[in-house]
């Protein structure tokens, strides 16, 4: 009988943890340290899928896991500041069995622990965790997991709390307009910003287009939904807004081709008083073309 898929990844997963705490303790860099240039126990790093890592830093008691429970604490003990700095090597650890974008999203993963762990120990002005935050984001994108939810209200968060974290595929998803594909990737709020990740392809050619057949792409046909007290919606366009430098990178206005796509964080300031409910995508060019986004 051919083994389930299940129990295939179930081993492959056991089979990497061994393989991560192989490399553990001083013990074994000793060893590797004083054998020879062809001694078997200097093996090259052995990459695996990026689903692989996924089911590392989401399992249950995964790192990703561990990291929320603990900042969601917000306890500034010397035992909190260890058990970051020890999740921050596990995520290390993992990520040094990943390859490309995934290797990145995962060091920034154990970079955002690490600067938690520092600033634990400093207890000096407010954790923002806008790192973390985005970190969390990048990877759960990558691994098609809706992070935890929130209530993104714009009032300002406890001190010491970490923005929330959302990204939930119902209020996510592409729009095929004329010209355009747009899709709104995650969305986010932390003290001081709200911002959502977007992406802007230009798929077919239209009449307005430039003489080379390249066309604009900014942030001006974007407006935040704002949810008032009262129940009802504004839509406050992006350019009325201060930019807010967390998190990036940036989306920017880019000129781009058929085929061609742009990506990245539309972040400003919050609006004043209510609650972040939406994004609205209308270019001024093309009014048949609108989108929307609702959580």
């Amino acid at each position: 009988m051919e083994p389930s898929l299940f129990n295939v990844r179930a081993s492959l997963v056991l089979l990497l943890t061994g393989v991560i705490a192989a490399g553990c303790g001083d013990g074994g860099a000793a060893e590797s340290a004083n054998a020879p240039a062809h001694s078997p126990t200097q093996q090259a790093v052995q990459h695996v899928s990026d689903q692989t890592i996924c089911d590392l830093v989401f399992r249950n008691n995964g790192v990703m896991a561990k990291s929320v429970a603990l900042m969601s604490e917000l306890q500034t003990s010397s035992t909190s500041s260890r058990e970051a700095r020890a999740y921050a090597r596990e995520a290390r650890q993992i990520g040094s069995h990943a390859s490309g974008d995934m290797a990145t999203k995962v060091e920034a993963l154990s970079r955002s622990l690490r600067a938690y762990a520092a600033w634990v120990d400093s207890s000096v002005g407010k954790f923002r965790g806008e790192d973390f935050a985005v970190a969390g984001l990048e990877l759960g994108n990558t691994c098609g997991l809706a992070l935890p939810e929130g209530q993104n209200s714009l009032g300002d968060p406890q001190d010491g709390a970490s923005p929330t974290l959302t990204g939930s595929s119902e209020s996510n998803g592409i729009r095929h307009l004329t010209s355009f594909d747009v899709t709104l990737n995650a969305h986010t709020y932390g003290e001081g910003f709200i911002a959502a990740n977007v992406t802007v392809c230009y798929v077919r050619p239209h009449p307005g287009a430039n003489p080379d057949g390249s066309t604009r792409v900014s942030t001006d046909p974007w407006s935040l939904m704002i949810e008032r007290r009262d129940g009802s919606i504004a839509e406050v366009p992006v350019s009325e807004l201060a930019r807010s430098s967390a998190p990036g990178p940036r989306y920017t206005e880019a000129l781009v081709d058929v085929g061609e796509c742009q990506t990245g964080w539309i972040s400003v300031t919050p609006p004043g008083d209510g609650t972040f409910a939406g994004m609205k995508y209308a270019p001024k060019d093309f009014p048949q073309d609108t989108a929307t986004w609702q959580w």
